[in-house]
């Protein structure tokens, strides 16, 4: 798997917003790649991904979704896609910016 943009930046964005990204990828190898699996440490990231074959010199596309309620700052998720070819990782970073109401929480330390 060839993936145009392996490394997204998403830039800063506010606290709660969800965060959709898309790679898109170039199946390179002789045969049709299968994605089984895709892992990421965070139940903030959702992935989305096809389960079925993509022939060789075929583009495939995953759709990941972070969801930012109560993250904040640098923020930064790797993915592990698990496939019938080995595994691959791709990832996004960026900043998210605390509403107003989470900035009174920290000052009022609760």
């Amino acid at each position: 798997m060839k993936f145009s943009e392996p490394v997204k930046k998403f830039g800063k964005v506010a606290e709660g917003e969800k965060v959709v990204l898309t790679y898109n990828f170039m199946n390179r190898s002789d045969s049709p790649v299968v994605i089984n699996e895709a892992k990421s440490n965070c139940t903030c990231t959702h992935v989305d991904f096809s389960r079925s074959p993509i022939n060789p010199e075929k583009v495939g596309q995953i759709v990941v979704t972070f969801n930012t309620e109560a993250k904040i700052g640098y923020q930064e998720r790797k993915i592990e896609l698990i496939t019938n070819q080995g595994s691959s990782e791709i990832s996004f970073k960026g900043v998210v910016k605390a509403t107003e109401q989470t900035k009174e929480t920290y000052k009022s330390g609760n």
